[in-house]
């Protein structure tokens, strides 16, 4: 399996349009993409749906992408609903994916929202 990495730099994140542009810019979302919830959740619901290449990031079917939020303490602080959109929002495209027995496609790494002791890790 594939692994390949999309980071998206939150600092650059403001508001509901500036979350939006990100993904743009790091997927290559296509040039009549609305700027809403709904498309957003469908690109990146068919990333490996090789029968139509929405987007310039992509993957092969069974392969998954990782979506890698950079600076993530403060954008979770200054824009909640948007951090709150990546969580549950990728977690429901999974989740709604594996209701149709299909694999998971995206996977979120992201560290800095709460401090742990990894020491032992």
């Amino acid at each position: 399996m594939a692994w390949d990495i999309v980071q998206i730099n939150c600092d650059a994140i403001h508001d509901e349009r500036s979350f939006h542009e990100e993904f743009v810019q790091a997927f290559g979302f296509p040039v009549h993409y609305d700027y809403t919830t709904v498309s957003w959740l469908t690109l990146l619901s068919q990333l490996d749906n090789t029968e139509k290449r929405m987007t310039a990031v992509y993957c092969e079917p069974g392969e998954v992408i990782t979506i890698e939020l950079l600076n993530v303490a403060s954008f979770s602080e200054r824009c909640p609903a948007q951090m709150t959109l990546c969580v549950e929002g990728i977690a429901y495209i999974n989740w709604a994916r594996m209701e149709e027995g299909l694999k998971p496609v995206i996977a979120l790494a992201f560290y800095g929202m709460q401090t742990y002791d990894l020491s032992d890790f």
